[in-house]
């Protein structure tokens, strides 16, 4: 009995290893036979994925930006510039001997474009006449800027001047008060168009001023002739302003300056004589 039992379970085992030999595939289902260790460098790519990328060694550097300061403006302006302490008369050469015909006040400034050889007067753009020039005492004068870039100017010759004119007394007249009467004559080439008088008493040291845009005749309070202008070669009158006394048998002194424009500007010339009325 026992001998038949093991003959049966010898039976089926073999049944079984028959079935089972026959369903096995040679090789793994879906991969063909001769592939590599696909499992191994399926593992080994997972890996190098993983590792830490490379550095940037070789790459080209992201240039820096760099600040350029702004440029700073020049504490000296590079053209000259002038201007005064004190009210200073421009004339058309360096020297008292010259005509005036302009002037720099305090608060204006103007440019230097020239100097004499010993950087007492400046040659500057007249202030008064734009496109024209003159020279400028230096004794009020500051200057701004390398003067030694400037040219030095020699003075112009004191020939004829282009306006010109004679002043001699003519004489005391009254309305509501004393005034001295001068004659004027115009020598030169260029119309007058104003003036003003300053008139000084010696003897009582007292001075009287007056000023107009034209040149017309007075007798007494009486307009006796209108002149607006004065022309070249033309003679008329100018009046002093007003004593309140009679200055007659004094030591006066006059002072008369005549403008080509009126409000006594442009042009101006100054004449000086001594008198006793």
């Amino acid at each position: 009995m026992v001998k038949k039992n093991y003959l049966s379970a010898v039976i089926l085992f073999g049944m079984v290893s028959g079935l089972l030999s026959c369903n096995l595939p040679t090789s793994v289902q879906g991969l063909p036979t001769g592939t590599p260790n696909i499992v191994g460098t399926t593992v080994a790519g997972t890996l190098t994925a993983a590792a830490p990328l490379p550095t940037a060694t070789g790459l080209p550097s992201v240039p820096t930006a760099t600040l350029v300061p702004a440029r700073q403006p020049s504490a000296t302006p590079s053209v000259p510039q002038v201007w005064v302490s004190v009210d200073t008369n421009c004339r058309v050469g360096p020297g008292k001997i010259y005509d005036r015909v302009g002037g720099l006040m305090v608060g204006e400034t103007a440019e230097v474009v020239a100097r004499n050889s010993s950087n007492t007067y400046w040659y500057i753009r007249n202030p008064d006449a734009p496109g024209s020039f003159c020279w400028l005492w230096g004794n009020y004068a500051a200057v701004s800027g390398d003067v030694n870039i400037l040219p030095v100017y020699t003075a112009l010759p004191t020939s004829t001047p282009p306006a010109g004119f004679v002043l001699s007394y003519h004489d005391l007249d009254s309305c509501s008060g004393w005034f001295v009467v001068f004659n004027v004559e115009n020598t030169g080439d260029l119309k007058f168009k104003s003036y003003s008088t300053a008139v000084y008493d010696k003897d009582t040291n007292t001075t009287v001023a007056s000023s107009s845009d034209s040149f017309d005749k007075w007798t007494g309070c009486i307009v006796a002739k209108a002149n607006s202008a004065l022309t070249a070669g033309e003679i008329a009158t100018a009046n002093s302003g007003l004593f309140s006394y009679d200055p007659s048998g004094h030591k006066l002194s006059g002072t008369i300056t005549l403008c080509t424009e009126e409000a006594q500007s442009g042009l101006c010339l100054s004449r000086t004589i001594d008198f006793t009325p």
